[in-house]
């Protein structure tokens, strides 16, 4: 019976491989059904469902994944990913800190708990996550994109372009990194670097359509002060002509 089990397992695998993942997920089900210890079959499962976006089916598959290996520090991480895109953003957190507990050093863990905190418009303690991944692997790219996006919420837009300056040094062709430098700079009235980073991001992405958005804000934004400056100064002009052409009263 376990032989014949293991068959099926190494034929879903082989079906997960080829992208037939409801076949896959039959032929887990039919090792679990002769093998209801089969922690492998189990975990794949729930990966298949993840791709499927069966997220409670998923979820259940790792919990029996946890009761059979409750050290298993990457059942708790996946199912924190499945309980985050189900929307259940606390329940990941809880997994995400189980699974640092179990491996301190995990740094997916911290980076993905930071943006459940994200998520829950929690900041400061995802900036917190996001700083202890990037101590455990400081060339960990998204960790400084995601803290950047954090600094952004909370108006630190110096911080938020450091950040974002080094997600761009460390994946030089990080388009959407770009595009969220240009609305920092834009934050802070650095018009021609938020178009430049605008028009970085346009040619790594040509139909990245919201940088484009952004970009003809910015032009438009600059235009408008442009005129302004100008109507200003045709005002005072207009001031002083009319000034030096006053009559000048008789002494």
């Amino acid at each position: 019976m376990k032989d014949n089990a293991k068959k099926w397992f190494d034929l879903a695998n082989q079906e997960s491989e080829y992208g037939e993942t409801e076949k896959a997920i039959d032929y887990y089900s039919r090792a679990i059904f002769l093998k209801n210890d089969y922690t492998s079959a189990y975990y794949n499962r729930a990966h298949s469902y993840d791709n499927l976006e069966e997220y409670k089916k998923a979820i259940s598959d790792y919990t029996k994944v946890i009761e059979l290996k409750p050290s298993d520090h990457e059942a708790f991480y996946n199912r924190g990913l499945s309980f985050r895109k189900s929307g259940e953003y606390h329940k990941a957190i809880e997994d995400y800190s189980k699974a640092i507990v179990l491996n301190p050093e995990y740094k997916d863990a911290y980076h993905n708990r930071g943006n459940a905190y994200s998520l829950l418009k929690m900041y400061k303690i995802a900036i917190e996550d996001y700083s202890m991944s990037i101590s455990l692997d400081p060339a960990f790219h998204l960790a400084y994109y995601n803290r950047g996006i954090a600094r952004d919420e909370q108006k630190d837009y110096k911080n938020a372009i450091s950040d974002y300056s080094a997600a761009i040094e460390l994946k030089s062709d990080f388009a959407q990194a770009y595009n969220n430098r240009a609305i920092s700079y834009r934050h802070l009235e650095q018009l021609e670097n938020s178009i430049t980073d605008y028009n970085m991001a346009i040619e790594l992405e040509p139909e990245y359509q919201t940088a484009r958005d952004n970009r003809k804000e910015v032009i438009d934004h600059r235009t408008g002060i442009v005129l302004s400056k100008k109507g200003r100064y045709y005002k005072h002009l207009k001031h002083l002509l009319n000034k030096q052409h006053k009559p000048e009263d008789e002494t």
